[in-house]
């Protein structure tokens, strides 16, 4: 237990790490600074506090989407949170292992994000995880080498990655630009093929001119949006050729990513992330139940 004063009130709680630890166990892998550590855990405290004046009023609690939710679900033994944290966990372990010391603050801030980044209403720490899983996959890769993150733009805005491709004669291309798009798909908003399609270009189009609005060539075609799509896996399967028209717009669009919440054929669940064409693949194959 630790003493934390909040709003001139002095708590004794637990130690975020302490119930963060069984389920992301990377997390001693990671030390904040002082400054970030503190706020994690007033976050935490703040969050604790809520939790248990509802539960103390109305016998429960109203999940909101941020991570120490998923982890007090988890403390109950819900599948899916624990297989949600163990993809969170193996994610930041890769990046861990791979990252360059120099980058180590600002990705620091992206996993403070991760924990912090909730309120009553709205929440983005699933956008984060969409970053640190195209992270890993960065670094994993051995065929990009990271140049930075939260790269600034001259029109003020900030670009999550700047990463240089190199070819199999190992010569370092340009620096390619990557935003990473997290899209959560409602399916029960569209009916057809043709309105996925237009729901995926408004969007991304959207997204592209509100980072590119201002810039001059040299640097929009050098630009890469990669789309990270959530959703239910049986949904996208029955739309599947809507990725086709991704095609059309490369290399400003990448090929779509997804997070999905896989069955396995052994009864194992899991989550996959990987393009949305090698799961489809996986699926076809019957690589999933």
């Amino acid at each position: 237990m630790i003493k934390v004063k909040l709003e001139n009130v002095e708590y004794e709680t637990e130690y975020y790490k302490d119930i963060i630890r069984p389920y992301i166990k990377s997390i001693d892998m990671i030390n904040f600074s002082k400054s970030n550590d503190l706020k994690i855990q007033k976050a935490f405290l703040k969050r604790l506090i809520t939790v248990e004046g509802c539960i103390k009023k109305n016998g429960v609690f109203k999940a909101q989407t941020c991570l120490f939710d998923r982890i007090f679900d988890a403390q109950e033994g819900d599948r899916y949170a624990i297989d949600l944290l163990t993809f969170i966990d193996q994610s930041i372990y890769g990046i861990l292992k791979n990252l360059d010391g120099q980058f180590w603050s600002e990705f620091e801030n992206i996993l403070v994000q991760l924990f912090i980044n909730f309120d009553e209403t709205t929440s983005q720490y699933l956008e984060r995880i969409g970053e640190i899983a195209v992270l890993d996959k960065i670094l994993m890769s051995g065929k990009i080498v990271l140049k930075d993150i939260e790269y600034r733009l001259n029109n003020g805005k900030c670009i999550d990655f700047a990463v240089q491709y190199v070819n199999d004669q190992k010569d370092i291309n340009e620096i390619t630009l990557l935003e990473v798009f997290n899209m959560h798909i409602e399916m029960g908003k569209v009916s057809t093929a043709e309105e996925l399609r237009r729901y995926f270009e408004n969007r991304l189009l959207e997204k592209i001119n509100s980072k590119l609005n201002g810039l001059d060539k040299s640097v929009i075609k050098n630009f890469s949006l990669v789309p990270v799509l959530w959703g239910n896996l049986d949904d996208f399967m029955t739309y599947g050729n809507v990725f086709d028209w991704f095609n059309e717009y490369k290399p400003c669009i990448c090929s779509p990513q997804g997070i999905f919440y896989c069955h396995l054929k052994n009864d194992e669940t899991v989550y996959i992330f990987d393009t949305i064409e090698n799961i489809v693949k996986r699926q076809i194959n019957d690589s999933f139940r």
